[in-house]
């Protein structure tokens, strides 16, 4: 019973969140699609698919470099111990 009104009130608190989240972004996209128009630009939601693949292509290198990271944390964590050592 009392897991339930914790979870209940922690959904309340993310919906709330979520939603102050949601005006602010649109009111932030407004100003932004404002200043595009000033320049000659299309709208955001023009350019968005370009946006998104921009963020993937990033995302993607950045799991690589801490896949890269990961694997290399072994020996370099040897190579510090071996240094400490001496």
């Amino acid at each position: 019973m009392r897991k339930r009104t914790i979870v209940k009130t922690l959904a309340v608190a993310g919906v709330l969140y979520l939603a102050k989240f949601a005006l602010t972004m649109a009111g932030e996209l407004r100003r932004y699609d404002h200043l595009r128009s000033l320049s000659n630009e299309g709208p955001v939601m023009q350019e968005a698919p370009e946006i998104t693949m921009q963020v993937v292509r990033g995302q993607r290198l950045i799991v690589k470099e801490w896949i890269m990271f990961f694997k290399s944390l072994p020996k370099d964590v040897a190579r510090y111990v071996k240094i400490e050592s001496m």
